[in-house]
């Protein structure tokens, strides 16, 4: 870094259900919507604390101000398979299912970025990158006694395409501003099973969810003044809100057998809901990010910290338009808005980065996110609701003339307890222990004809 400077009963349990699958974006369970670190070699190993330091491509994406002050063509690719598991007691039809552990998920985020100087002060970059989303999968979850095994699963993913440029006002002081499209697309299951003596609940699938919006932007602003040893850097993101429009909605209607038992087929089979047309919406929130740097050996060793505030107490509900038609004595059941009571998200991140040899370069960094998710919202599905800790660790090298490649590894976890009294009666949720674990392996290479 050195070389840079740079989401009736059916009434009540079908909304809550499509709130609890579209809105648990959490990409490897990280708080809100987004993982504290989504890809990038090179800056994952300082725990992505670099909006003070960022230059050349990936200064599109971690603050648009990088891209001032660089020279000719650099191109930037990079890939971050990432492994979780999560652990979570279930609200199941009339019990609690003791805790259970998902399939092991996998994620491919993963990022194409080009950067360009048209002049010493300007310089432009293009990209295609992940933003969030999540991978989450539970199989043969026994949520009734007529629907012993069902899958709960969210399966959602943010990208976005980002054109942008930087420039170099007076010496050291940078500005940049950058253009984003976002897009959005999910399959889901869930279920919105009351905990406790409840007779009745629903399981949902919504498939084929898509959204697009073009209204997003980035701007930024770095200080580094020339031969010091420090620099400073501010990073600010709009929300965009988002639709999902045409969204495959289907429902069943499980209900416990009657009492004597009985072989009516109206006790033990689901009721099954006609498939609909629904409308799903969201919010990926407005960020702050500002951050510094100081080289305490000047050229050789560097340590870095940042601050970012993600504003999710904007998703306090979902909107959810559309009904479905079930049975008698049910009927038509309108799709209505969700609160959800989100807490707003705070990333304190610290990094590190020493130069072993003239082409070898040593990292790593931490990063604690708050707790976002709600005591009394927590599922299977989403983040477990308590702060998550990220480690890092990781190295690069440049290994011909032009051409460096970074790594870094990245553990993540949560642990978090639900007491009796945070799952209200008649709700989704079960009291018990929440714990995840997510396992990343961060690689990048980038290609440059020119400096950063």
């Amino acid at each position: 870094m050195f070389a840079e400077r740079g989401t009736t009963r059916m009434k009540k349990i079908l909304p809550y259900a499509l709130t609890l699958s579209l809105v648990g974006q959490s990409y490897a369970f990280a708080s809100g919507l987004e993982k504290s670190v989504l890809w990038s070699g090179r800056n994952a190993g300082v725990a992505g604390a670099v909006t003070s330091s960022v230059g050349g491509p990936e200064a599109l994406y971690f603050n648009p101000a990088g891209l001032g002050g660089t020279t000719g063509l650099a191109a930037s690719i990079n890939f971050s398979p990432t492994f979780s598991k999560f652990q979570a007691p279930i609200a199941a039809l009339g019990q609690t299912l003791p805790t259970t552990s998902s399939n092991t998920n996998f994620s491919p985020p993963a990022a194409a970025l080009v950067s360009y100087g048209l002049t010493p002060q300007l310089g432009i970059g293009v990209g295609y990158y992940a933003a969030g989303g999540s991978k989450v999968v539970f199989d043969g979850i026994a949520l009734a006694p007529v629907l012993p095994s069902a899958q709960l699963k969210s399966d959602i993913g943010l990208t976005e395409f980002s054109v942008g440029g930087g420039y170099e006002v007076l010496d050291g002081l940078r500005i940049g501003l950058a253009w984003r499209a976002l897009f959005v697309k999910a399959d889901l299951a869930f279920q919105g099973s009351p905990v406790g003596a409840a007779t009745a609940t629903a399981y949902s699938t919504f498939t084929g969810a898509s959204a697009t919006r073009y209204n997003g932007f980035r701007v930024g602003l770095q200080y580094a003044p020339r031969d010091s040893r420090w620099g400073i850097g501010a990073n600010w993101r709009s929300a965009i809100d988002f639709v999902a429009n045409n969204v495959n909605a289907t429902a069943q209607l499980l209900t416990l057998p009657t009492s004597p038992p009985t072989t009516s087929a109206t006790a033990l089979a689901p009721y099954n809901g006609s498939t609909t047309t629904a409308a799903i919406g969201a919010t990926l929130p407005q960020q702050l990010s500002i951050g510094g740097y100081f080289d305490i050996f000047e050229k050789t060793w560097r340590v870095l910290a940042q601050y970012d505030f993600t504003e999710y107490h904007r998703l306090n509900q979902l909107f959810v338009s559309g009904s479905l038609t079930l049975p008698t004595p049910v009927g038509v059941t309108p799709l209505s808005s969700v609160t959800l009571n989100w807490k707003n998200q705070s990333n304190i991140r610290l990094g590190t980065e020493y130069k072993l040899l003239e082409n070898v370069v040593l990292r790593g960094g931490y990063v604690f996110t708050s707790q976002v998710t709600a005591n009394d919202i927590p599922l299977s599905t989403f983040a477990a609701p308590g702060p998550a800790h990220s480690v890092f660790l990781g190295a690069g090298s440049t290994i011909i003339p032009n051409l460096s490649i970074d790594g870094a590894l990245e553990l993540t976890w949560i642990s978090a307890t639900v007491a009796s009294t945070d799952a209200p009666a008649g709700g989704s949720v079960a009291a018990g222990n929440y714990k995840d674990m997510a396992y990343a392996a961060h690689v990048g290479v980038t290609y440059a004809f020119g400096t950063f």
